[in-house]
C-alpha cells in the first residue's frame, strides 16, 4: 500500500509496489493506494496491421537479432512512430482500492475514490466515487456546496498538524476552522520538496 501524506510525487519509469505497477504518473498529496494498483502500462495500436510493439519499438526485446538468427530474410523491422504512453494525473486526497487498473492519460480528480477491481478508462470528476469495469460514477462523496467549498479552500495545501486539534469526522467544521485560520493569517501553505521516486529493481 502507498500512503502519500505530504509530498507530491512524479513517477517516471516504473515501480512495482505490493505487486502493483505504477509509472509515468503525477500523484497529489494525502492519497492512499491499496495493493496491486496498475497505472501506466501504455497502449497498443488497435487499428494497425498488428498489435505488438515490434511495429514501433526498434529491436523490441531483441526481436530483430532473434529473427535474424532464425532464418528471417531481414531481421530489421522499419518501425512506425507511435505514442504508446501518456502521463496520468492523480489529484489530492484520492483513494484507489485493491486491483484497480488506470489507463494512461486519465485524470483522477481531487477527493475521488476508486472502488476495488475497477478499470478506469476516462477522467474521474473531483469527489466522485466510481467503481466497475469500466468504472462508472456511483455517487458523490459530498453534496454540491460542500464539494465547491473543498475545491475553493484546497485544504491539502496545508499540513494537517498545522490545523491544530480538529475533529476530522466533521469536514464542514474543519473547513470553518481553516477559514478562520486563513482570515487570522495564522496558517501558511506547506511546501514540502517535490519527490521523484527512483525506479524499482526489475
Amino acid at each position: 500500500m502507498i500512503d502519500n501524506f505530504c509530498s507530491q510525487y512524479f513517477l517516471h519509469g516504473d515501480r512495482r509496489d505490493q505487486a502493483g505497477f505504477i509509472q509515468n504518473v503525477a500523484i497529489g498529496r494525502y492519497c492512499s493506494f491499496a495493493r496491486d494498483v496498475q497505472i501506466g502500462h501504455g497502449f497498443h495500436p488497435h487499428d494497425w496491421l498488428s498489435v505488438p510493439p515490434l511495429q514501433y519499438s526498434a529491436n523490441y526485446r531483441g526481436f530483430s537479432a532473434f529473427a535474424a538468427r532464425h532464418g528471417a530474410a531481414s531481421g530489421q523491422i522499419v518501425t512506425t512512430p507511435f505514442r504508446y504512453e501518456r502521463p496520468t494525473t492523480i489529484g489530492n486526497d484520492v483513494w484507489i482500492g485493491n486491483h484497480v487498473f488506470v489507463m494512461d492519460g486519465v485524470t483522477i480528480g481531487h477527493g475521488a475514490i476508486i472502488g476495488a477491481g475497477s478499470v478506469v478508462t476516462k477522467d474521474v470528476d473531483p469527489y466522485t466515487i466510481v467503481a466497475g469495469d469500466p468504472a462508472r460514477a456511483i455517487r458523490d462523496r459530498f453534496e454540491t456546496r460542500m464539494v465547491e467549498r473543498l475545491m475553493r479552500l484546497r485544504w491539502w495545501r496545508f499540513a494537517l498538524a498545522d490545523l491544530g486539534p480538529v475533529d476530522f469526522s466533521r469536514p464542514a467544521a474543519v473547513l470553518d476552522h481553516l477559514e478562520a485560520l486563513l482570515e487570522a493569517g495564522t496558517i501558511s501553505e506547506y511546501a514540502p520538496p517535490f519527490v521523484l521516486l527512483p525506479l524499482s529493481n526489475p
